[in-house]
């Protein structure tokens, strides 16, 4: 971090400003605190000095082999990412789970569980941040519209709005993939839309 002391008509205060030293590894270099008055660099904390172990993403791989659905439903599952990889997107691991995220304005579109469920999270905020929230509304709303009893959940922030089944239940990955052609041609329009605000 580099850290800047402001003049002195500031009470002797500084400006620490952080630097991003790589985008594919976490890298820990110390602690910074600040102990009467002074900054202190700290190492970091070792394995044994953490709480219970991190949460682990896994591979696409590992996804797929405890997918727990049907073999016809996981291959339709492979196809649609495979299609949805060649129009503009990209999966992104999580814990049990893996994000179907848009390379335009890195919008998530999906998340998929092991357990064979999905649901939404972002997409809505993150258009609403762009000043459009009506093409993540749009989109959930035409997306829950393509499932059988299908609605949109709103919850008290957009982030977590998402499609769900009535009564209260999230969809399953065999529903979904009943409507991959459809829900590829939404989010190819979708990601249209997205495109345009580029441009703009």
């Amino acid at each position: 971090m580099a850290i800047f002391q402001l003049p002195r008509d500031h009470d002797h205060s500084f400006i620490v400003v952080p630097r991003v030293l790589a985008q594919t590894v976490e890298i820990e270099k110390a602690i910074v605190r600040v102990e009467e008055g002074r900054v202190v660099l700290l190492p970091p904390p070792t394995k044994t000095d953490e709480i219970g172990p991190r949460p682990k993403k896994i591979s696409e791989e590992v996804f797929f082999e405890t997918l727990d659905v049907d073999g016809g439903t996981k291959e339709a599952f492979q196809e649609f990412l495979d299609q949805a990889k060649k129009i503009g997107f990209y999966v992104e691991p999580g814990e049990n789970s893996l994000k179907l995220k848009s390379e335009v304005h890195d919008a998530n579109f999906a998340v998929f569980q092991t357990s064979g469920t999905l649901w939404n999270c972002d997409i809505t905020s993150r258009t609403a941040r762009l000043g459009h929230p009506e093409i993540g509304e749009g989109y959930l709303s035409a997306l829950a519209a393509l499932l059988p009893n299908g609605y949109v959940h709103k919850g008290p922030s957009q982030f977590w709005w998402t499609v769900k089944i009535r009564p209260n239940r999230y969809a399953t990955l065999a529903e979904a993939m009943a409507q991959r052609d459809r829900w590829i041609d939404l989010m190819r329009r979708t990601l249209g839309e997205l495109a345009k605000l580029e441009s703009d």
